[in-house]
């Protein structure tokens, strides 16, 4: 068979819709990593009065961004995050009104998800979720 310059042109068209598609999957692959590494964005503004509250969950926010990081990563965020959390003078008298408890449950959720103690073959994925949640809701939420 004897090629035709109608040939060449078509296998220059496939080979350049494969160089294409290389390059997009490479370049999504780098977006996709980009992504993992940013610093979080508050989703929605905290309604708490307290600032001293507000700062705690925008700290839980950056060390949650970071549960999948190596742990000279991680630890230092957590520790400012604790320190945020010990900040927290509250006075409420209602335990259900009290935002202390909402961040320890969102810190124990995300301790137990970085330690791999969670058991289930979908534990993994659901403290992945919960965690989100509370990065979004600023509150514990189980659904």
């Amino acid at each position: 068979m004897q090629l035709r310059p109608r040939h060449f042109v078509l296998i220059a068209i496939i080979l350049g819709i494969f160089v294409f598609n290389v390059y997009r999957h490479r370049h999504a692959q780098q977006q996709s990593t980009f992504s993992q590494q940013a610093a979080p964005v508050l989703l929605t503004p905290s309604t708490y009065s307290d600032p001293a509250v507000n700062n705690a969950w925008i700290d839980f926010e950056h060390v949650a961004a970071l549960r999948d990081a190596p742990a000279a990563q991680f630890q230092p965020m957590l520790d400012i995050f604790n320190k945020a959390q010990s900040a927290i003078h509250t006075t409420t008298v209602n335990a259900a009104a009290d935002p202390t408890i909402d961040l320890e449950n969102c810190k124990v959720w995300l301790i137990s998800y970085r330690s791999g103690t969670l058991t289930g073959p979908n534990a993994h994925t659901q403290a992945s979720e919960h965690i989100d949640r509370c990065v979004r809701l600023h509150r514990d939420a189980a659904f």
